[in-house]
C-alpha cells in the first residue's frame, strides 16, 4: 500500500487485503465485520462470561497479527457492549488485553449506527431525528412565502439533505409493522418532516401534516422508511 494516494479508488481495496487476516480471526461462535479500518468482533452465548472469555481469545490473535505486520492498534477506542433484551440479567464483565481493560458500555457507535444493548435503537433514531431537524431548520431560513428558494428547490434539498441524514442505515435499526399507524418511536422523524414540509410549502403553523404530504408528494416518514428497506434489499 505504501505510495498509493489516500483518496485512490485502490486505497480501500489495497487495505481490505491487507488487514483480510483480521476477519479471519472469529471461530465457531464468532463473527465479524469489518470496514476499512473499523473492525467488529461479535459472539452469541448463554452467558456474558462465556462471551468476554471468546472475544478475548479473538483479541489475542488480533494483537498478534499486530505485532507481525508493524501496526497500531487505537487501544481507547475500544468497546465492548453485551446485547441483551433480558434486563435483569446482568452483563458487568469486562475484557483486558495488553494491559487495556475494556468495560462493558451502555451503547456503542458503529459505522455512523448507535447500538444499545437491547437493540431498540431508540438512541439512534433520536440522533437521526436531531440531524434531521437541524437540516429542516436551515432550509426553513433560506425559503419564505415571499422570498427565497423555490417550491422546487427546497424540496429538492429535503429528498437530497434531510432523508439521507434521518433514513441512513434503516434497514439495520427500522422494523416495520403490520399496524397503518406509524411506531410511536417515528414521532420525532414525522416532526422533522413537518418542519421541512412547512419550509417547503410556505404553509400556516396549523396545516395539517397529511394536507402537506398531499400538497408535496412526499411519503410519511415511515412509508419512506419502508421503501428504502425494500431498496436496499433487491
Amino acid at each position: 500500500m505504501q505510495g498509493v494516494l489516500q483518496g485512490s479508488p485502490m486505497s480501500p481495496i489495497l487495505y481490505l487485503y491487507y488487514n483480510s487476516d483480521l476477519l479471519e480471526i472469529p471461530g465457531s461462535r464468532g463473527m465479524s465485520l469489518g470496514f476499512i479500518d473499523d473492525i467488529a468482533y461479535g459472539v452469541q452465548g448463554e452467558s456474558d462470561k462465556e462471551n468476554a472469555k471468546e472475544l478475548e481469545g479473538m483479541l489475542i490473535k488480533a494483537d498478534r497479527w499486530r505485532e507481525r505486520h508493524g501496526a497500531r492498534f487505537e487501544t481507547l477506542k475500544y468497546v465492548l457492549i453485551h446485547f441483551t433484551r433480558n434486563g435483569k440479567k446482568e452483563t458487568n464483565v469486562h475484557i483486558t488485553i495488553s494491559d487495556t481493560t475494556i468495560e462493558p458500555s451502555e451503547e456503542a457507535r458503529y459505522l455512523g449506527v448507535i447500538l444499545d444493548k437491547g437493540l431498540r435503537f431508540r438512541q439512534h433514531i433520536q440522533y437521526a431525528a436531531n440531524k434531521g431537524t437541524k437540516f429542516a431548520l436551515a432550509i426553513s431560513r433560506i425559503a419564505k412565502s415571499t422570498w427565497g428558494a423555490t417550491y422546487v428547490q427546497t424540496r429538492t434539498l429535503f429528498n437530497a439533505v434531510v432523508t439521507t441524514r434521518m433514513d441512513y442505515a434503516a434497514i439495520v435499526w427500522h422494523r416495520p409493522t403490520k399496524h397503518e399507524r406509524p411506531p410511536a418511536s417515528l414521532s420525532k422523524l414525522e416532526t422533522a418532516q413537518r418542519t421541512a414540509m412547512k419550509a417547503i410549502l410556505g404553509t400556516f403553523r396549523t396545516t395539517t401534516t397529511s394536507a402537506m404530504e398531499i400538497d408535496t408528494s412526499l411519503l410519511p416518514a415511515h412509508l419512506r422508511l419502508c421503501k428504502k428497506i425494500l431498496q436496499s434489499m433487491t
